[in-house]
């Protein structure tokens, strides 16, 4: 609130011209000297004061017209229903492949970085090499877990298709 309170203050006091956007009508009110107005259907309106003075002076400016024409709605037999697919979309079926490359290249990284951090001397010799292979380690981690999710997901729905469910 006292953001907005000074942020009025400092626009009040400004002496040039500014256009102003704002969802916040009694925000609109307290600034505006003049009011411009779309309805959206192509008219526009100039209106002196705020949106106060806009609403009292261009009453129904707003309202939008009912559609001329009722729509038509098809009947519920020629609404197109695909029939349930038995296997998962190329696009998944790569994934699926590629999250079980990711998950390989990632366990073989994390034995890597423990192998690393195994040698008892590393943080001696070299604390900052030792600062990063704990970092890599840990996303590492985080990364595999994700990929791991991820996999799970497409193969229980994978699997899941192929028993028809």
């Amino acid at each position: 609130m006292e953001t907005l309170d000074l942020l009025e203050e400092i626009l009040a006091d400004y002496t040039g011209a500014l256009i102003l956007v704002s969802h916040d009508r009694d925000f609109i009110d307290r600034l505006a000297t003049s009011t411009i107005a779309l309805n959206g259907r192509g008219a526009v309106v100039e209106t002196p004061g705020g949106w106060s003075d806009f609403l009292a002076q261009n009453p129904g400016f707003l309202v939008t017209a009912p559609p001329t024409a009722p729509m038509k709605l098809r009947p519920a037999s020629a609404a197109r229903v695909p029939p349930p697919s038995s296997k998962l979309s190329y696009r998944d079926e790569r994934r699926l492949a590629e999250l079980e490359g990711a998950v390989a290249a990632t366990e073989a990284e994390i034995v890597r970085l423990e192998a690393t951090l195994a040698d008892p001397g590393l943080y001696r010799r070299e604390p900052a090499a030792f600062e990063r292979a704990t970092g890599a380690l840990a996303g590492a981690k985080r990364r595999l877990a994700a990929a791991e999710e991820a996999w799970l997901t497409l193969a229980e729905r994978k699997d899941s298709l192929a028993r028809g469910a």
